[in-house]
Formats: structure tokens, C-alpha cells, sequence
């Protein structure tokens, strides 16, 4: 047998001795061209530290402060790289006398001055992708264009980050971001909505056209009927609300007494929905299940006995 085989398996020896040594000459290349990438990037960093400063970062978010109003905190240089807050007439702890709006407003444009640096000397300059989970939602209403202005500034319209991602439940912030031009936006942004029912989260692609404003994110989300049963009820409570006290100058008491949701089965909506004060402790309660279509038929049954059926179906239709 050895006989028989002998010209395969010297075949075989012969070629694994040549693929052995091909294949430790190009392990001495990989070598060699780590090395010389190391050295590269040593250089690489040794110029960087000459470049960094965060005297211009300290300039920067003082000027961030004064223009959104805060004109007595101001950060200063307290080492090499870093920074320290101070406020007119405080000694010491001024972090402590911080409301949550200032501490938000300071570490947002802190945020946005490392978005355009480095950490550290040592790093090295690569893509970013910058994500910002609704920076307003400590804020007063007054610093919300501010802090929408700033992001398409320094974000929005700069070619130096890979990808912006701004998470907000505010509407209103929502359309200070938002470009106004179709084609812009069509080019530069994609709008998505995040939500959340009995069957987990979901991301959806969005039309700028499908949001508007509260009233219609109500309707939007009584239609979902896998929404939580204690928010759909809340919601169709303030959709009469606005609609029939806001809109139409109607009482609500009066509205809810017609005489069709007197019927057995629109007990439980009438009860929630002719609730007459929110502030009384005796008249909140937890719907933790209750019969959707019941509630869904009920709601309906509210615009159409008071004569605004085509309201009802325009809005379900949206």
C-alpha cells in the first residue's frame, strides 16, 4: 500500500512545505506593515497633541450659555482637559446649586463640543454617528428653538458626522428640526415613529404630512387597539374634550348625557368618559381591560348623535 500511495503522499508533503513557506512570508509582511502602521499612527498622535485645546471648547459653550439666556454660569479651565463650572457670587459646590434645565442646557453644548473633538489626544479622527434621546425634555419652552437651531448648526448642516439621529416626543421640537423643503428632506432626513403596544415596540417609516399636532396623535393611537386599554380610554376622553370644550364651546356633561349611551354595554365609557373633575381623588381608576369595540363604538356614537359624523370618519381615516 505504501507503494501503491507514495506518489500522493509525497505529492501532499511536497506542496504543504510550499504553502508553509508562502504563507510565513506573507505573516513577516503582515508584520512588517503593522509595524510601519504603528509608527505611523504614533506620529499621528504625537501631531494631535500638539492640535488640542479646549480653550476654544470653553469659549464655545460660554458663548452657548449666553445666547440661550445664562449669562451667570460660566465654565472655566481647571486642568489641562478639564472643565469647571462657576457661578456668580458661589464659592464652592455650584454643581449642587444647578437646576436640572441648567445642568441639561451645560451638558448639551459640552456634548456638542465632543461631537466636534476628540476625547483625548490620543484618539485618532474617525466617522461618527451621533444619537440625541430628546434633549428639551427637562427644559422650559423658551430654550427649545435655541437647542433646535444649535443641532442644525453644528450637526445638520455639517458634512463631518456620518449619520444624526434625534429622538423627541415633542412636536413642536419636531418641526424646528424638520426641513420645510420636500425635496431637502426628501434628500437629507427620513422621519420614523416609535411606538409601543401589547405586541412590544415598532419603528415605522413616516410621512411629514401624518403628524399635525396632539389632538391627532390621540386619534392615532385610539385606532391601535393593541394599544394599553387605560390609554386608549384616556385618549378618547381627551379627543371629547378638546373637541366638544375647546372647539365647539359645548359643556362635556351635557354631551355625554345623549340618551343612546345609557345602553348596558356603553356603561363603562360613560362612567370614564363623564368623570367630571381629574383632581378628584374618588374619580380616578386603572382600566386594566375592558371591551375595545364597546368603547371604540361608544366614541363614535358621541360624533355622530351630536351631528359630526364626517369629523369622525375623517380623522379615523388619517
Amino acid at each position: 500500500m505504501r507503494w501503491d500511495y507514495d506518489q500522493t503522499i509525497s505529492g501532499y508533503t511536497r506542496d504543504k512545505k510550499y504553502c508553509t513557506e508562502n504563507n510565513n512570508k506573507i505573516l513577516d509582511e503582515v508584520h512588517s506593515f503593522e509595524a510601519l502602521i504603528k509608527v505611523q499612527t504614533d506620529i499621528i498622535s504625537d501631531q494631535y497633541k500638539n492640535t488640542v485645546n479646549i480653550d476654544e471648547s470653553i469659549v464655545a459653550i460660554n458663548n452657548g450659555l449666553v445666547d440661550l439666556g445664562i449669562d451667570n454660569i460660566r465654565i472655566k479651565k481647571h486642568s489641562n482637559n478639564l472643565y469647571k463650572i462657576d457661578r456668580d457670587g458661589q464659592e464652592d459646590d455650584t454643581f449642587k446649586t444647578l437646576s436640572e434645565g441648567e445642568k441639561m442646557v451645560i451638558s448639551f453644548l459640552y456634548f456638542l463640543e465632543l461631537c466636534k473633538g476628540k476625547k483625548s489626544a490620543t484618539d485618532t479622527v474617525q466617522k461618527k454617528i451621533v444619537v440625541i434621546d430628546d434633549p428639551i425634555s427637562s427644559l422650559s419652552h423658551i430654550y427649545v428653538f435655541n437647542i433646535g437651531r444649535l443641532i442644525k448648526n453644528v450637526l445638520l448642516r455639517s458634512n463631518t458626522y456620518e449619520q444624526v439621529f434625534v429622538l423627541t416626543h415633542s412636536l413642536y421640537f419636531f418641526y424646528e428640526l424638520t426641513d420645510t423643503n420636500h425635496g431637502d428632506r426628501k434628500v437629507t432626513q427620513k422621519l420614523f415613529r416609535m411606538y409601543k403596544n401589547c405586541n412590544g415596540s415598532h419603528i415605522t417609516e413616516m410621512k411629514y404630512e401624518e403628524i399635525q399636532n396632539d389632538y391627532h396623535s390621540y386619534w392615532h393611537i385610539i385606532k391601535d387597539k393593541q394599544q394599553s386599554p387605560a390609554l386608549i380610554a384616556n385618549c378618547m376622553r381627551n379627543i371629547i374634550e378638546y373637541f366638544f370644550n375647546f372647539i365647539e364651546k359645548k359643556d362635556l356633561s351635557n354631551v355625554m348625557n345623549i340618551p343612546v349611551l345609557q345602553d348596558t354595554k356603553y356603561q363603562a365609557f360613560w362612567r370614564y368618559i363623564n368623570r367630571e373633575s381629574h383632581s378628584l381623588g374618588q374619580n380616578i381608576f386603572d382600566i386594566k381591560e375592558f371591551d375595545y369595540e364597546a368603547f371604540k363604538d361608544a366614541f363614535r356614537l358621541v360624533f355622530e348623535c351630536c351631528g359630526y359624523n364626517k369629523h369622525y370618519e375623517k380623522m379615523m381615516k388619517l
